[in-house]
């Protein structure tokens, strides 16, 4: 008799153990969310952005990279496959801006909203949504230097000349 207490404990003990292997797992998966997917289409590079990179919205962790690839329709264009919390009010005017991370310099997908238009983001069948991707604050101020640079360039062209 005392045989079957011992089997039977051990039996409920590996039962219990696994049940809460699996419940672990199960939390640490973060499958437990609600989650939709959104596009972002860039005409520029997305260097430095990578898969699994973190989703921001106003700074809330909210979401991560799927996947990173060339618009097969339109080889200019580069989408950024995203999963964010399906809580977020993604409107029409959400924008989204490849941005660094501190001293590290890790890339991540920050989603922003002017609160201006609050229309929810139009969801056609079959399609994912499509937020444009802005240029970041690094290739604008890149523009802006060739630019300058090159306004520099054409003066000290145009001072040669004439003193020639």
């Amino acid at each position: 008799m005392e045989d079957r207490a011992h089997a039977i404990a051990a039996g409920l003990f590996t039962l219990l153990l696994s049940l809460c292997a699996l419940a672990a797992v199960w939390w640490f998966s973060g499958k437990h969310v609600d989650m939709r997917a959104l596009q972002l289409v860039s005409e520029r590079s997305v260097s430095g952005l990578g898969s699994q990179a973190p989703v921001r919205f106003r700074g809330i962790r909210s979401g991560k990279v799927e996947r990173i690839t060339i618009d097969p329709k339109d080889p200019r264009l580069i989408l950024v496959n995203v999963v964010v919390e399906d809580w977020l009010p993604i409107t029409t005017a959400t924008t989204a801006e490849v941005k660094m991370q501190g001293v590290t310099g890790l890339a991540f997908v920050e989603l922003s909203d002017n609160g201006r238009d609050g229309q929810p983001l139009p969801e056609r069948d079959g399609e994912v949504p499509r937020i444009a991707l802005r240029p970041s604050t690094f290739d604008t101020a890149g523009d802006q230097l060739a630019a300058t640079l090159e306004q520099v360039k054409d003066r000290c062209g145009a001072i040669k000349a004439v003193g020639a």
